[in-house]
């Protein structure tokens, strides 16, 4: 015998005791607008108890979930804790994926040791916790045709799980895309042979490349990080326009090298905007030959420089390993004027090693100029002995 719900039963019931409360009390007397509200009020009672008596909806069967596999374009799978066997709830197929049947359903049989220890360890742990577990894979030997597996285990009841496998070949083809694109970009600014480098408002080194950490050395680097003063850290002219002001800026800037030597720098400064925060990007070019080549002519007698362009032998005068005056017949040797020579090293500018080694005093040297097909014969002498020691190559050309 069916009951019915508590609420409606006590409304209806109420209504009828009112009912009859106002038709007891109104008596013979009763007015047209009173049994109008003793009509309504019957009314009431009655869809009361109309709906108390309607059947409930009945709930959709969990059958009506069993095709729901068979829509996903994943491997629906579902695995026993005792047996560790796996059953295919799809009909799904993924290239070069396992699929369980024809008595092979233990997941130590469809999969390599590897891999069946993946399995067990993310079983055993969907079953200790309760928890959803994934883990990736690969199955394939050779890179081109290896595909990647990402699978998701969810606990089902306490004697099985379900497994979604997802093919991910794509997705990791393109992040190993993106990270060899990377690397390239890395290796195209480590080839460079400017200084190139990230700083942050306080002056840290954050990205440097390989020219960098040659030129600045890696302790400078390291005490970048250790809230140095501003005089202490190097190339930080301009850095309030670039971090309050977002410009880009051009300065010429210099550092004295672990060395001992003073170099002089073409910096270009932006900013860099990520996360919210504002970096420096700093790319500077070493000027120091050009910085040296100016000295080299404000100190050149204009006189001895034009008797020197007059001699018909070519010859330079190197100091500390830079050329340090070139007269026109050595720079018509070189293929290059005079202010492309003064202030750069001459082992550049040849392409071979010219001065005298260690414990020589002189060097005779066979060599093709740089660019060019002309082979000409280098004799490098040494003129003076002094710590920067002053060094005579002439050129001639090869017979």
């Amino acid at each position: 015998m069916r009951t019915l719900p508590l609420p409606s039963t006590l409304a209806a019931a109420g209504i009828v005791l009112l009912l009859a409360l106002i038709h007891v009390q109104a008596g013979p007397a009763a007015t047209a607008s009173l049994l109008a509200l003793e009509l309504a009020l019957a009314a009431c009672a009655l869809v009361l108890l109309w709906v108390a008596r309607r059947p409930a909806t009945p709930a959709v069967p969990t059958d009506n979930f069993v095709d729901l596999p068979r829509c996903l374009p994943d491997l629906v799978w579902q695995i026993d804790y005792a047996s560790r066997s796996a059953l295919s709830l799809n009909t799904q197929n993924l290239e070069q994926h396992p699929a369980p049947g024809g008595g092979n359903n233990r997941i130590s049989s469809l999969f390599p040791a590897r891999i069946a220890r993946q399995y067990l360890e993310a079983l055993i742990a969907v079953q200790s916790s309760n928890k959803p577990q994934h883990f990736e894979y690969s199955i394939g030997n050779e890179e081109r045709n290896a595909r990647a597996f990402e699978v998701r285990i969810m606990p089902r009841s306490a004697r099985e799980c379900i497994a979604l496998i997802r093919d991910i070949s794509v997705v990791k083809d393109t992040e190993e895309a993106l990270f060899q694109q990377q690397l390239f970009v890395n290796q195209i600014i480590d080839v460079s042979p400017n200084l190139i480098f990230v700083r942050d408002r306080h002056g840290r080194f954050l990205l440097v490349n390989r020219a960098t950490q040659t030129t600045l050395g890696h302790d400078l680097l390291v005490q970048s990080h250790m809230g140095l003063e501003d005089d202490a850290l190097p190339f930080t002219a301009g850095d309030t326009e670039v971090l309050e002001h977002g410009q880009t800026i051009r300065v010429v800037d210099h550092w004295t090298l672990p060395s001992g030597r003073t170099h002089w720098f073409d910096i270009t400064k932006q900013p860099l905007v990520r996360d919210g925060q504002v970096y420096i990007l700093s790319i500077a070019i070493d000027i120091s030959h050009v910085k040296a080549a100016e000295a080299a002519l404000a100190l050149t007698d204009p006189l001895a420089g034009d008797i020197a362009d007059a001699l018909p032998c070519a010859f330079l005068l190197v100091r500390d390993a830079q050329i340090e005056f070139a007269n026109l017949r050595a720079c018509e040797f070189l293929n290059t004027p005079p202010a492309a020579l003064l202030g750069r090293p001459i082992d550049v500018i040849a392409g071979t090693p010219l001065l005298p080694g260690e414990g020589e005093l002189q060097r005779q040297t066979r060599f093709t100029v740089p660019g060019g097909n002309a082979i000409l014969l280098s004799e490098a002498c040494i003129i003076s002995s002094s710590t920067q020691s002053l060094t005579l190559i002439l050129l001639q050309a090869a017979p």
